[in-house]
């Protein structure tokens, strides 16, 4: 791996209210990241990949504890290889895709500064994959999806602005479609339990 960096940037918004989570808060937030890498085994180059992703969200607080937002999201790939032996060029296959998510949170208070919420979102995605071979024509194939997810989790505002956030595994159906490059149809659906020991936070910064 050459390179490997992440860049989170999150932002918060004013509040009418003299609480974190009260009526009238506007929260803006999201993130934003970008990847490169390559590798070689023995001195001979494996290729290399570079991603992008940013993910904005935005919530608006219709009574205390109360938030329904919507948040997008967009990434996207390309990764290069070395063509198969006796061949020239490169190989490379790039992938993208956009997701829209209207979501509504509720908020529990424990103490002045931390508490823990429900998060619900509708998950609306597409992707599309090209790969163009060395020397050879570009083949397409789509995907769409949609889910259902429910996750609990915990937050703590470490100073009267900034709070921090994590999630804590969740429940969520998702159905998905896709079609190939010779248009042919895959259809798939899945429903799943999760609890994780990971533990992934978010910062957000309020404005009131």
């Amino acid at each position: 791996m050459k390179k490997l960096f992440l860049i989170a940037v999150f932002a918060g918004g004013f509040s009418l209210a003299n609480a974190q989570t009260g009526a009238g808060t506007i929260m803006l937030g999201g993130g934003l990241n970008f990847n490169t890498q390559s590798s070689k085994t023995a001195g001979v180059d494996n290729g290399s990949t570079t991603s992008f992703g940013i993910r904005p969200n935005v919530g608006y607080f219709l009574s205390d504890n109360l938030v329904v937002g919507l948040g997008l999201g967009f990434n996207s790939s390309t990764t290069k290889s070395p063509a198969a032996a006796g061949g020239t060029g490169e190989d490379e296959m790039i992938n993208s895709d956009f997701s829209i998510s209207p979501f509504v949170r509720y908020y529990s208070e424990i103490g002045d500064r931390a508490g823990a919420f429900l998060h619900g979102s509708v998950d609306i995605g597409s992707n599309k994959t090209k790969m163009t071979p060395a020397g050879g024509a570009t083949a397409e194939s789509t995907g769409s999806s949609i889910g259902v997810n429910i996750s609990p989790g915990v937050y703590w505002f470490i100073t009267k602005h900034i709070g921090l956030e994590s999630t804590i595994g969740g429940i969520g159906f998702q159905s998905t479609k896709s079609k190939n490059a010779a248009n042919v149809e895959t259809k798939g659906s899945n429903f799943g339990l999760s609890l994780n020991t990971t533990l992934t936070v978010g910062l957000n910064y309020y404005i009131f």
